[in-house]
C-alpha cells in the first residue's frame, strides 16, 4: 500500500503505463489496466521518475486476514 504524490497525477499514470506497456495481462478489454509486475519493479519505475512513496510492504488488512483465516482448514 502506498499513496503517491504527484504534481502531474495523468502524466505519472501514462509513464508507468509506459514503462509496463509489456507487462499487460488483459488483452481483450484495454480499458481494464492490469499489469503483472512486482513491488521492486514500481518502486524502480517510480525511482527513475524521481518519484518518491512510503510502500508498507505487510498491510495489516485484518478484514482479509480474518477472512482467510475462516478458510482454513
Amino acid at each position: 500500500h502506498t499513496f503517491i504524490y504527484s504534481e502531474d497525477a495523468p502524466a505519472l499514470e501514462a509513464y508507468l503505463h509506459k514503462v509496463f506497456d509489456n507487462k499487460k495481462i488483459n488483452t481483450v478489454n484495454y480499458r481494464k489496466e492490469y499489469f503483472r509486475v512486482s513491488l521492486d519493479e514500481i518502486k524502480q519505475a517510480l525511482s527513475n521518475k524521481g518519484v518518491e512513496a512510503d510502500f508498507i510492504e505487510e498491510p495489516a488488512a485484518y478484514q482479509y486476514r480474518e477472512s482467510t483465516n475462516l478458510y482454513t482448514v
